[in-house]
C-alpha cells in the first residue's frame, strides 16, 4: 500500500475556530505524530525547504507549466491587492508649481502613472 491509501483520516476532536491552534498543538504534543515535520501548530517557524525541493518546485513553475502563465490580474484584482496590502504605501505628490497635489495608493501606482520605476 502506498501514497494515500497509507493514510486515515480520523477527527480527534470537535472545537471552535478560535481554539484551533490550541487543540491542535495539545494533540501534537501528546502524540508526537511522526508525519508532522512542524513541531509548532500553524506556524512554519524554522521550516526550510531542502535544496532538492526548490529545485524541483523552480523547475515546476517555470514559464508555461506555472499556473499563471500569460494571464493578466483585472484592474480590480490588483487594486484589491494594493488597498489590502500591509506594506503599501501611499504617496502624495505635490506639484511645485501650481501646488496640485496627486494621491496615489501605493509608490507603485505613482510609478507607472509618471513613467518611472519604482
Amino acid at each position: 500500500m502506498a501514497g494515500y491509501n497509507a493514510f486515515t483520516l480520523d477527527i480527534l476532536e470537535y472545537c471552535e475556530k478560535e481554539e484551533l491552534i490550541t487543540r491542535e498543538q495539545y494533540y501534537i504534543d501528546k502524540l508526537s505524530p511522526s508525519y508532522n515535520i512542524l513541531k509548532i501548530a500553524g506556524s512554519s517557524l524554522g521550516f526550510t525547504h531542502s535544496e532538492k525541493t526548490k529545485s524541483i518546485m523552480s523547475i515546476n513553475n517555470t514559464k508555461e507549466k506555472h499556473p499563471f502563465f500569460g494571464k493578466k490580474h483585472s484592474e480590480i484584482s490588483r487594486a484589491n491587492r494594493i488597498l489590502n496590502s500591509k506594506t503599501a504605501l501611499a504617496v502624495d505628490s505635490i506639484d511645485t508649481i501650481d501646488g496640485e497635489v496627486k494621491s496615489f495608493r501605493s509608490n507603485s501606482e505613482a510609478a507607472r502613472f509618471f513613467n518611472i520605476s519604482e
